[in-house]
């Protein structure tokens, strides 16, 4: 039995990862993926007044009640991506799948992953997606996940079209370049 995720939100389990919704007290660990440099150029901040870099656990904790107050009012969910063997968040993914804006376009979620750069492995983000396309689908509601993959994201660019995600090339669903689609 599924519940709606804006209500409560569900923990979600891999043999590596735990994703939950985020909390205040990740700061300090998330700060560590958030200032960290060579993960910066992955990081989607389209519609967003800021480019996520953050160098202060203040300022972090900031973002991350702002993520909450989003969340508290069903605007998107920001989970911490937990690696279970280090009991450490190491990254965010956020999701925005709300059935009355993308039912234009079969139920599509719109779905930002921030990871800190040693984690930019082909396995993790496997891992990671399948995570995501085994649960989302009935979370969410949702048929399809799009997603931005940046140009120096190579590893991401070869995991997506290996799990047969597609280029978005005329810009109807999302008005932004480099965003791929792929089926839950």
């Amino acid at each position: 039995m599924y519940t709606d995720p804006y209500k409560e939100c569900p923990t979600l389990i891999s043999d590596n990862f735990l994703l939950r919704l985020v909390e205040e007290n990740d700061a300090k660990d998330l700060l560590e993926c958030y200032s960290d440099i060579h993960a910066l150029p992955l990081f989607n901040s389209d519609n967003c007044p800021i480019d996520f870099y953050f160098n202060d656990e203040g300022k972090l904790l900031e973002l991350i009640q702002f993520w909450l107050y989003e969340y508290s009012y069903g605007g998107y969910v920001r989970f911490a991506i937990v690696d279970q063997k280090k009991n450490k968040a190491i990254g965010t993914i956020e999701i925005f799948a709300k059935k009355e804006a993308f039912d234009f376009y079969n139920k599509v979620g719109v779905l930002r992953l921030d990871l800190k750069s040693t984690y930019e492995k082909e396995d993790v983000i496997l891992e990671l997606f399948d995570l995501v396309r085994r649960d989302f689908k009935n979370y969410f509601k949702i048929d399809y996940i799009i997603t931005k993959v940046k140009e120096p994201a190579i590893v991401r660019k070869k995991v997506l079209s290996d799990i047969n995600f597609t280029e978005v090339k005329d810009m109807q669903i999302v008005s932004y370049p480099y965003y791929y689609i792929g089926k839950v």
